[in-house]
């Protein structure tokens, strides 16, 4: 109850960084969570975990899945960040999410704009 209504009444709070076990995919409770944020009109999104810990192959399927869920929730961002902190992928691309997140615009690189999908 307490964080449903800090979720609610918190203005100042521009996403919900919804972290995903990339070896278990969604589970339920990760759909509850998905649920309520919709409620709340809260936005989020998918950051993939523990990517190093999966095949290729089983990353880019989770990815697909996560993507697919996405497109079907209107609070959810499109981009989802797969990530490792053992290997460190996917943390410059989480970065740059976070720090385009507090300046409120995308960031530069040479001019150019930095893309931090995946």
């Amino acid at each position: 109850m307490l964080i449903s209504g800090y979720l609610r009444e918190r203005r100042n709070l521009r996403r919900v960084i919804l972290l995903i076990d990339s070896r278990r995919s969604l589970m339920e409770s990760d759909e509850q969570v998905i649920a309520f944020l919709d409620s709340a009109a809260v936005n989020y999104q998918f950051v993939l975990t523990k990517s190093d810990a999966v095949t290729p192959a089983e990353l880019q399927s989770v990815m697909n899945a996560a993507s697919q869920v996405t497109a079907k929730h209107p609070a959810a961002l499109p981009t989802v960040i797969a990530s490792s902190a053992k290997t460190g992928a996917g943390i410059s691309d989480l970065r740059l999410a976070l720090a385009e997140l507090a300046a409120d615009r995308p960031l530069r690189l040479g001019g150019r704009a930095v893309s931090h999908c995946l």
